[in-house]
């Protein structure tokens, strides 16, 4: 029997190579997109997960001005104070998490690789277990380093490297004390690397120094409300009375991080909203029911040729049970061969997906549960897309005339109106996120900041900032050159109250320092200011600028010039107002800001020529190392910081094109199968026709008719679905892209060609032929 069953479906592939061809490659090519979707979404939503204890790890937060800005970066005395002085604290460890590219040298040979600052604890508070070495011995002694596994390969080819010495950044030479596992790419910490944070600490007792992370492992049935509640004393104790008003913190659960970071400063790796997950859960879905709706179409198209068989069988005796197993064979057997194909494309796929995610994405073959989904997934598609054309034909009775079941063709209607609607909603969501992201990296940000490369300073050129900015404006190709305190893009985390006079309120206002032409250099237009702008000569007074959200924010308008206000007991006065400027992203609403005219900076900033940049990078280095031996050259240009943070973003724009051209592909198979329903639908009618003097442009015209007709339904149900995504997806920003109706419109457009281009050549080969053939179908 079930030799019998299988030799019939045989026969059914044979005798419908060609349709099961093209249903084989779309079902495919569906299911393959859907297992990469699917390894996406678990790694995302497995992060931290690894960590044995990863309900009781929390990371410490803080937020200030009435919870404006928050951050995850604290002080790293925090850490041992919270072991010592609060009993629900089992262990507490910080570390950097900066995740900038060092240089390490081995010999004569050079590799840049991520590493932080941390301290032992961070072995034992998180899941990184040592291949050699141990917690105890790992920062034991001084100039010490822990590496990771496939670390240890590169430099050295072996695991056994205890003692070994590398170079750090062209510096100290450090002794290689431990080797842990590598790290897995889901978790919110990752490095190649680790110094220890006491050696990079020495005796800094500053506690308003912020530039780490500190993360704590609770006891078991500890809330940690209960312990954030205890922040305020210690806060007291540790810091200030004005300290404990202004900040509160909190802990934040280890798992909670990844998909809950957005509005945290420095929370560089977790950056994924969770709205990203539901957008590719979509996708993957509205491709598999694309697929699954094409299979449906492209089986019946394929037992249409055997309608006549059917029949006969039928009088031959053959009953309907035996035919509707025979016809779910063939579809079960047919899912479940581009099941296991599927899997094995997914696997090449994977480069792809990890260069386009930036994640290490494997599949898990050596996991009963994955091979037992896919042999249940195989089956469970078989049955799904088998059973409406398998009861369908094998219900078809002997003297019944073919082709007239309209309600049956006004259900696949409904199926290729789905189609488009997914179709045109793609293409909008992709549209809107192009646009957004233009307007964001290439749009108007307020200052001009190509070609403009920043150089971090340090203690040596401070000292003598005059000569090295001297020595800079002499290289060829540079155009000016000014300094400042922060770094662009930035956050501005220094605020304070300030109430000018004249006010009725006090505003919170973040500052900065800058040298006098740094908004000439920078491109920002001052919107008015006293003739002269000069740092201040007094040490308790601080002549500053404003941004024109401070100005509007204060309310007392041009009264606001020459007045002044107090900060931190130093007097600020106010010398101009500047226009405002996207200092971070448009994901930020602009905050009220006030920068101090100051004599020089650490950060300085360099606008040079078009085409100059490698002769230029050549001699800043060279300048920057007759000043500073000690430390590396280390330079950033601001329009490509400003693309990294949208990194995520565009990231996912690549990710939905990618899977939105697989959807386009798929869909256009199914137009195929359609058309072929149709022709052979109307082969009679076209044969009347055309011997009654139709032409050839009117038989195109009758065929094509429907497609337009479902692409016009299509368009009205995609748009108002696709409008409410879009307008979710823009909350993200607070400056974001106007929702504009021709990308709406162009997105029905193009559905329509490709509708029209993917079923000409099928209604051109029907409309074309003989029509004494057509005649004779029947």
């Amino acid at each position: 029997m079930i030799l019998h069953i299988l030799k019939n479906a045989i026969n059914e592939f044979k005798t419908n190579s060609g349709v099961t061809l093209i249903n084989f490659v779309g079902f495919t090519l569906a299911i393959s997109a859907c297992i990469l979707v699917g390894l996406y979404i678990k790694h995302n939503i497995s992060y931290d997960k690894f960590n044995e204890r990863a309900e009781n790890i929390y990371r410490l937060n803080y937020f200030q001005n009435k919870k404006d800005f928050h951050s995850s970066m604290t002080n790293h005395q925090w850490a041992k104070v919270l072991q010592e002085e609060i009993p629900e604290v089992e262990l507490a460890t910080c570390f950097t998490p900066w995740q900038n590219e060092k240089t390490i040298k081995v010999g004569q040979n050079e590799f840049k690789v991520i590493g932080e600052w941390g301290d032992k604890n961070l072995f034992r508070v998180f899941s990184f277990p040592f291949l050699e070495g141990n917690e105890k011995t790992v920062f034991a002694n001084p100039n010490s380093i822990a590496i990771s596994k496939s670390l240890a390969h590169k430099l050295f080819g072996k695991n056994k490297v205890i003692g070994e010495r590398i170079e750090v950044e062209h510096n100290e030479e450090y002794f290689i004390s431990a080797v842990f596992e590598d790290i897995p790419q889901n978790s919110s910490i990752r490095f190649d690397f680790l110094l220890d944070i006491g050696e990079s600490q020495g005796s800094n007792t500053h506690w308003l120094s912020w530039g780490w992370q500190n993360f704590v492992l609770l006891k078991n049935n500890t809330n940690p409300r209960d312990v954030a509640a205890k922040m305020k004393d210690l806060q007291k104790k540790h810091i200030s009375e004005w300290h404990s008003n202004d900040f509160d913190y909190t802990f934040q659960p280890l798992l909670d991080i990844h998909f809950n970071s957005q509005h945290l400063q420095g929370s560089n790796l977790s950056e994924m909203k969770k709205t990203n997950i539901y957008v590719f859960g979509s996708i993957g879905l509205v491709i598999l029911l694309i697929a699954c709706f094409n299979f449906i179409n492209l089986t019946i198209v394929g037992f249409q040729s055997r309608e006549t068989d059917v029949k006969i069988r039928k009088l031959l005796g053959a009953n309907r049970s035996s035919l509707f197993v025979q016809f779910m064979a063939y579809s079960t057997m047919l899912t479940t061969l581009c099941l296991i194909l599927a899997v094995l494309i997914s696997e090449l796929a994977q480069p792809l997906l990890e260069k386009i995610s930036g994640d290490v994405i494997r599949l898990p073959f050596n996991s009963i549960v994955f091979w037992c989904i896919v042999l249940v997934g195989g089956i469970a598609l078989g049955v799904i897309t088998g059973i409406f054309p398998s009861v369908r034909l094998s219900g078809k009775r002997a003297f019944q005339k073919d082709y007239a079941n309209h309600t049956f063709f006004s259900f696949r209607s409904i199926l290729m109106v789905f189609q488009f609607v997914a179709i045109i909603g793609l293409l909008s969501f992709v549209g809107m996120v192009k646009k957004q992201l233009n307007f964001s990296t290439a749009g108007d940000l307020g200052y001009n900041y190509s070609n403009v490369v920043q150089v971090v300073g340090s203690e040596n050129i401070y000292k003598k900032h005059k000569a090295f900015e001297s020595e800079i404006s002499k290289i060829a190709g540079v155009v000016a050159t000014t300094s400042a305190n922060f770094v662009l893009p930035s956050h501005f985390g220094n605020f304070g109250g300030a109430k000018p006079g004249g006010a009725e309120k006090s505003i919170d206002i973040y500052h900065g320092d800058i040298a006098p032409n740094f908004f000439e250099v920078m491109g920002v237009p001052l919107y008015k200011s006293s003739p002269v702008l000069r740092p201040s000569t007094s040490k308790q007074v601080n002549n500053v600028i404003i941004n024109k959200q401070a100005y509007n924010d204060f309310g007392i308008g041009d009264n606001i010039l020459n007045n002044s206000y107090k900060y931190h007991g130093n007097t600020c006065k106010v010398e101009g107002i500047v226009e405002d400027f996207h200092y971070y992203n448009m994901k930020e609403k602009m905050k009220p800001i006030a920068f101090h005219l100051a004599e020089k900076g650490w950060i300085h900033y360099i606008r040079i020529e078009a085409n100059t940049t490698r002769s230029v990078l050549k001699e800043l280095e060279k300048t920057y190392l007759l000043f500073e031996k000690n430390r590396p050259f280390n330079y950033m240009f601001v329009d490509k910081m400003i693309g990294a943070m949208y990194e995520k973003e565009t990231k996912l724009f690549q990710l939905i094109s990618v899977f939105f051209g697989l959807a386009i592909f798929i869909a256009m198979i199914g137009l195929i199968g359609m058309v072929k329903y149709l022709t052979i639908y109307k082969t009679k009618e076209i044969g009347i026709r055309k011997v009654n003097g139709a032409k050839v442009s009117e038989v195109l015209t009758m065929l094509n008719k429907d497609f337009i007709k479902w692409v016009f339904i299509a368009f009205f149900i995609a748009v108002p679905l696709a409008w409410y995504a879009v307008n979710k997806w823009l909350e993200n920003f607070a400056y974001k892209t106007t929702l504009s109706w021709w990308i709406f419109v162009l997105a029905g457009m193009l559905a329509l060609g490709i509708a029209l281009l993917t079923v000409s050549w099928q209604s051109w080969r029907a409309a074309t032929r003989n029509p004494v053939e057509a005649l004779r179908y029947e």
